[in-house]
């Protein structure tokens, strides 16, 4: 029960879908970059598609490894992303600030510009 007070007290859901939109706005840039297919995100989870070609739409398989080595680069840099054979998603914890999204992003974003030699 304490949780949900929590919850309530500190205003966390409105928080989170706050901090939900500037999370997928931020991720939205990443569709700068030919190597990106697609981003989605509902509240404060968001993903986003590694293409190998953006006008065939066709993914990058899950054997080549490239998923993998960009969740291992943003984890050396202290960030935790998941990936599910050629997405690429996040799911910040409900009480992050604007700021700490800035700063995932950005890190993230810089492995992303150098797909596929991430």
């Amino acid at each position: 029960m304490r949780n949900l007070q929590i919850l309530v007290e500190e205003k966390l859901t409105e928080r989170a879908a706050q901090a939900g939109r500037h999370l997928l706005q931020r991720v939205q840039e990443f569709m700068e970059f030919e190597h990106v297919g697609d981003v989605r995100g509902l509240g404060l989870m968001c993903s986003f598609e590694l293409v190998e070609d953006r006008a065939s739409r066709k993914a990058y398989s899950a054997t080549s490894g490239v998923g993998e080595a960009l969740v291992r680069r943003a984890r050396e840099q202290g960030v935790l992303v998941r990936v599910w054979g050629s997405r690429v998603g996040m799911g910040p914890p409900l009480c992050i600030s604007n700021e700490d999204i800035d700063k995932a992003v950005d890190v993230i974003k810089s492995i992303v510009a150098r797909v596929p030699d991430v």
